[in-house]
């Protein structure tokens, strides 16, 4: 009887235990949250539409009257230029930019590409043509918006270019014993107007 009693307490005991064991939900604490600084996106650079390198300084002209159209590309297809046309003591001018864009291969050493987001741009007059009377012109003779380009590369054979074409290289970049161009060529067809690329000699 005395062992039944000591048994009945000891399991009383380790059932009081037990249940002292439960955790009151008033006393949890509740859970920390911890700020995770984000990631900056990555920032993605578009490439360019005009994956073709004529990038420098083409000449409009042919070489006759007081006229030209000097212009600069860079290596985008991005262009910017002036349109200039001299009478005595007067000038029209215009300034304009724009866009090669479309590029597609045509075959060797030859590509086309359209005109585009042609606008017209501020000139400095007083500095290109000083003491003149400036007159705005309207348009760019050579590039127009819309329009398609043919682009000829150094080294295409001349005797691929027509009479016309030739016409516009040979006062900007004699032809006196060359055989293909020194330099890239731009030409429009539909103008029938072409512009040199500057090339640069040793010695000049």
């Amino acid at each position: 009887m005395k062992n039944k009693k000591i048994l009945i307490a000891l399991t009383g005991l380790l059932f009081v235990s037990g249940c002292g064991m439960k955790p009151d939900p008033k006393s949890e604490k509740p859970a920390e949250t911890v700020d995770v600084a984000e990631e900056p996106e990555e920032t993605v650079v578009p490439k360019p539409t005009f994956d073709l390198d004529i990038s420098g300084k083409y000449v409009h002209s042919s070489g006759a009257g007081g006229w030209g159209d000097e212009m600069e590309m860079d290596e985008n297809g991005h262009f910017q230029g002036v349109f200039h046309d001299s009478n005595v003591d007067e000038v029209f001018v215009y300034g304009y930019s724009g866009d090669l864009t479309d590029l597609k291969q045509e075959g060797d050493l030859k590509y086309s590409a359209t005109v585009k987001n042609m606008k017209r741009e501020e000139v400095d007059t007083d500095s290109k043509f000083p003491g003149m009377s400036v007159v705005e012109y309207e348009e760019s003779p050579m590039f127009h918006e819309g329009d398609r380009i043919t682009i000829y590369l150094k080294g295409y054979p001349l005797s691929e270019l027509s009479d016309v074409e030739k016409s516009w290289i040979q006062p900007i970049a004699p032809l006196v014993n060359a055989t293909t161009l020194e330099g890239p060529f731009l030409y429009n067809e539909k103008e029938e107007r072409g512009s040199v690329a500057l090339i640069e000699h040793d010695g000049i």
